[in-house]
């Protein structure tokens, strides 16, 4: 068969990998990576309790982290909050003190869903492989989570799924 209408043909459902390694937004940064390590994995779906997906965290994110802290940092410089000579109440600065920890805590510490990507880009089982790879391609991303109608995780695509179903046709 040729190659073009095996993709057309070949759904989603059929090559994406089921038993799919998942996050919590609340597990933190340090969690997350030990875990794709382990799993020696690129990337993970985040979850919610109801088994939804709400993001997608990646190694390339991971990488990422020190940049947006740097970022958090320098807009809590600029502020014009702490540049102001005005004299406010002990509790406004202790409130606005603990926005700041929390915005530049050690990254490590800082929860998953601060750093995943939330403009997914998913697949029904019924998805053409075609579709998937050209969304692929489109995004410039390595994996698209497959959701059913509720966003609940069904299973997982990714370019190595891709070429060993395209080896194995």
């Amino acid at each position: 068969m040729e190659t073009r209408k095996w993709l057309e043909k070949t759904t989603a459902g059929e090559i994406m990998y089921r038993d799919v390694v998942t996050l919590n937004a609340n597990d933190s940064l340090a969690t997350a990576a030990a875990l794709l390590l382990s799993e020696q994995v690129t990337g993970a779906p985040v979850v919610d309790h109801t088994g939804a997906c709400t993001g997608v965290l990646s190694a390339s994110d991971i990488l990422r982290v020190e940049e947006k802290v740097a970022e958090e940092r320098r807009k809590v410089a600029e502020s014009s909050f702490f540049n102001s000579n005005l004299a406010l109440p002990v509790s406004v600065y202790a409130g606005k003190l603990a926005e700041v920890r929390d915005k530049i805590a050690p990254a490590a510490e800082q929860p998953v869903e601060r750093f995943m990507t939330t403009d997914l880009v998913s697949a029904r089982q019924d998805t053409p492989l075609f579709t998937v790879i050209q969304n692929m391609v489109d995004a410039h991303i390595h994996r698209v989570v497959v959701l059913d109608e509720d966003q609940r995780l069904q299973g997982i695509i990714s370019t190595t799924d891709i070429l060993a179903a395209l080896l194995r046709q």
